[in-house]
């Protein structure tokens, strides 16, 4: 599929496809690389990988306000104010 990058980053042996060398290689490419690796769905761009359902589940139980927030952990219930 991709190359196994260029050899780069710091202390790397350019130039060497491999990526070896002092410090490791760098570049991109290869199995799991760029949105795949995110799970996202693809398709057209700009589109959001996950859904509204999905993010404003997520974002209940971020805010510590919120009952969600307190159940995704396992605890009790909210605290009395």
């Amino acid at each position: 599929m991709g190359s196994k990058g260029n050899g780069g980053g710091k202390g790397g042996a350019q130039g060497d496809a491999r990526g070896s060398g002092k410090g490791g290689g760098g570049g991109s490419g290869g199995k799991g690389a760029g949105q795949g690796a995110r799970g996202g769905s693809g398709g057209k761009t700009g589109q959001a990988p996950y859904g509204k359902a999905t993010l404003d589940n997520r974002s209940r139980q971020l805010n510590v306000e919120n009952d969600a927030y307190h159940q995704s952990r396992g605890l009790p219930g909210r605290p009395a104010p």
